[in-house]
């Protein structure tokens, strides 16, 4: 939510590294910035909010850290240099959170115990579900029905596709080891990124008429785009809690995802597949109509409905009452 006199400041793009001079200097404007105002919440992984959140602490300034995803998984699974970077990100975080006196995660476990908090935490995903009306569901509930006897079955994912985290390819792979007696699977992927490598992968796997590029879609126009697809597949090497995963379940589109951050408090099996598995993701796929699709529909719908703004914000307001009470504000 936008507040009418909120202030941006933009700092520098730290992706590529600064010089040392420089750094000392977005330091020191960092540091002023916090001087200016009564409460910083720092938003973790992140450099800059690792050095807001020493400053409000060298200050005395009441800090509230939202711990949003996993260094680790995202630098691992980035690139070899992230691999030698994952274990030194990775301990500083665990030395950041255990200090922190008020954190709030994004997840329900994963990140609690990947990265615990001696202080005060509450769970409270920062993504909400779009509500869903019963008669949506009832139309989700109809397509369902007929969806064994279309000639084909739309998968889908939405994800930047130049992130190869995505695991846009596990899904080609599956794809391509899916028996001629399954169901016509068609691969639908809404995202920016440049769709060549992946064009590329299906052509050498010989499902390149079996894949959909659908390209960058404004947000409004996620729900009815998620109303066109039968399956949507969050395959992903690593994530948080992936807010595509939960507007698909909040559809009352059948789900699949990979164990990997937060999905595993979203998915059961046999939904939730091991991570780089498309074995076990064609296995699934040629097995889907053995399972009680409308069942597992109407189970999303209600575990999307726990992250509806009203339920979320109730939670969240108890936790910063708190942590003013706890600061003398």
């Amino acid at each position: 939510r936008w507040f009418e006199d909120a202030e941006i400041r933009c700092l520098p793009d730290m992706k590529h590294g600064l010089n040392p001079l420089r750094l000392l200097s977005l330091q020191r404007v960092i540091h002023e910035l916090v001087k200016e105002n009564d409460i910083v919440v720092a938003r973790l992984p992140s450099l800059i909010g690792s050095w807001a959140l020493r400053s409000a602490w060298r200050q005395n300034t009441p800090v509230m850290v939202e711990m949003v995803g996993c260094p680790w998984d995202a630098l691992w699974n980035h690139s070899l240099k992230g691999k030698l970077v994952a274990p030194w990100f990775w301990a500083k975080n665990r030395r950041l959170l255990r200090r922190s006196r008020h954190t709030i995660y994004v997840t329900d476990r994963f990140l609690q115990n990947r990265y615990p908090t001696h202080g005060h935490f509450v769970a409270c995903s920062n993504v909400e579900a779009t509500p869903v009306s019963e008669s949506e569901l009832k139309a989700r509930l109809n397509r369902i029905a007929i969806m064994a006897a279309q000639q084909q079955v739309i998968l889908g994912t939405i994800a930047n596709l130049d992130v190869p985290y995505k695991g846009h390819d596990l899904v080609l792979r599956a794809l391509a080891a899916v028996s001629d007696s399954a169901p016509r699977y068609v691969y639908r992927m809404i995202g920016p990124g440049n769709p060549a490598r992946l064009k590329e992968m299906a052509r050498t796997l010989g499902v390149a008429d079996r894949i959909e590029f659908t390209g960058a879609i404004p947000k409004s126009d996620i729900p009815s785009a998620l109303d066109h697809i039968d399956v949507y597949i969050q395959p992903s090497r690593q994530e948080g809690l992936p807010r595509a995963l939960l507007e698909a379940m909040s559809r009352g589109c059948v789900a699949i995802g990979t164990r990997t951050g937060g999905i595993p408090e979203l998915l059961e099996k046999p939904w939730l597949l091991p991570r780089n598995d498309w074995r076990s993701l064609s296995s699934l796929l040629v097995d889907l109509f053995d399972n009680d699709l409308k069942a597992v529909s109407r189970a999303n719908f209600e575990t999307a409905r726990k992250f509806e703004f009203k339920a979320l914000e109730l939670r969240r307001q108890g936790f910063y009452d708190q942590f003013l009470r706890d600061s003398g504000l």
